[in-house]
């Protein structure tokens, strides 16, 4: 995978470097395009410290990479026939994260946190890379796959709408969103700990997410778009959505389990608590399902 650097200004990361993507070029007609994930910055310190990394900064990309996440050369990103019979000869692509909020970051000026700059434009990334992809050929293709993981996985629902609304209407444009489905649910003691984050992500970012969904939830209730659970009922392009039931982010970081990395440590209430996530897992899908009929 060779890296292609965005020229378009504004397309910067949170250190203001020039965002970009990798690409691997095969059959032009067929494109994936993966959405990279890596977490979020969860306020303006956070970021700070996001920025001097490779998940907020380019300075530090290679030239050239080979993807790690879904297997990697050993899945759906190899080029064996063997191992990849359906994608292997498929044009990749690989939309670098460097800005902290799934690609929904939109605030036009550089915010000014303790003497650095932070630029939140991840919106702006998305947009130049689709852009920078049509133009190098994107446009002629008749199928192309959106998909993400954790974090990119968010983004799948978020913008796959967006997406769809960018390419010619002749091209057939799939989502799949593998392990981005958090649930809005208080921890194991029933506080709420990720939720606020989300809220003030959505906030700090000015988060711009599904339109549909951001036409129904207005004001004070917006950032609920940029949580899957309630976005991904307005999604109305074609997706495929890919979860655990026990995501372990989730049982570790949402509901707070300190035994989420080895669960047979799970007893009482923690225990209980962790059962019932399939539950709510399950519940909170069937009802998106339900509604999109």
């Amino acid at each position: 995978f060779g890296l292609v650097m965005l020229s378009a200004m504004g397309a910067v990361c949170l250190d203001g470097s020039p965002a970009g993507y990798y690409l691997r070029r095969g059959d032009p007609d067929k494109y994936i395009v993966h959405i990279m994930g890596g977490g979020w910055c969860t306020d303006e310190e956070d970021c700070i410290e996001r920025s001097k990394t490779t998940l907020g900064s380019s300075k530090n990309w290679p030239p050239k990479s080979t993807p790690t996440m879904d297997g990697g050369a050993h899945g759906m990103f190899s080029a064996d026939p063997l191992v990849n019979p359906d994608f292997h000869n498929w044009t990749m692509v690989i939309l670098n994260y460097c800005d902290g909020a799934s690609f929904a970051g939109n605030v036009s000026s550089p915010v000014m946190v303790n003497g650095t700059a932070l630029h939140f434009r991840g919106k702006f990334i998305l947009e130049a890379s689709l852009r920078s992809l049509l133009k190098g050929g994107m446009k002629k293709a008749s199928r192309v796959i959106v998909k993400g993981g954790s974090a990119g996985g968010l983004a799948v629902y978020l913008h796959l709408d967006r997406i769809r609304a960018m390419l010619p209407s002749t091209i057939s444009v799939k989502g799949l969103a593998d392990g981005g489905y958090f649930l809005d649910t208080p921890d194991w003691e029933g506080v709420s700990r990720w939720t606020p984050t989300y809220k003030y992500v959505s906030e700090m970012q000015n988060v711009v997410t599904d339109a549909g969904c951001e036409a129904y939830f207005r004001g004070d209730q917006r950032w609920m778009c940029f949580m899957a659970p309630y976005v991904s009922v307005f999604v109305t392009a074609d997706l495929y959505i890919v979860n655990s039931f026990y995501d372990t982010w989730q049982l570790k970081n949402i509901l707070n389990l300190d035994c989420a990395s080895n669960v047979s440590q799970c007893t009482g209430a923690r225990l209980v608590v962790m059962q019932q996530q399939r539950g709510n897992m399950l519940s909170s899908i069937k009802a998106v399902l339900q509604l999109e009929g």
